[in-house]
């Protein structure tokens, strides 16, 4: 009987908590689409103002941070576009698109590193892993 309650609650937990993960997939997922409804200028407006209020920006330095965004977001609607042409891309044009962005996310690393003060960008950089260390630590919890 205690087996049988028992196994009753283990599955019942199983059962909330896979809601709970559909729950929060559904609503990345539209926020995601809400994004690429914005144009390219209104995203990098949005992303320059969360890095306004997180760095606690000057004026001349979001100005730099926002003219910075443009010129990205721009470059990743062109390279999203040429993705989504509906032509099939072969193994060597996909690892030329990863090269290009990673080496236009360089190029903005280091402008982005003579705007900033070196706290500012110490802060942007840690918050930028602890992104990455989060997304990577959820693929590894819906593998496994």
């Amino acid at each position: 009987m205690k087996n049988l309650l028992l196994l009753c609650f283990l599955a019942l937990s199983l059962q909330v908590g896979a809601q709970s993960d559909a729950d929060a997939n559904i609503k990345r997922g539209a926020q995601n689409e809400r994004m690429d409804n914005l144009s390219p200028d209104q995203r990098a407006e949005l992303k320059a103002k969360k890095l306004a209020l997180h760095l606690d920006l000057s004026d001349a330095q979001h100005k730099e941070v926002l003219q910075l965004s443009k010129k990205w977001e721009q470059n990743q609607e062109a390279m999203r576009k040429e993705m989504q042409s509906g032509k099939e891309i072969t193994k060597d044009q996909r690892f030329e698109h990863k090269s290009k962005m990673l080496d236009q996310e360089i190029e903005m690393k280091k402008q982005l590193k003579s705007i900033l003060t070196e706290a500012q960008y110490a802060k942007f950089e840690e918050t930028k892993m602890g992104q990455r260390g989060n997304r990577k630590h959820k693929q590894k919890n819906k593998k496994g």
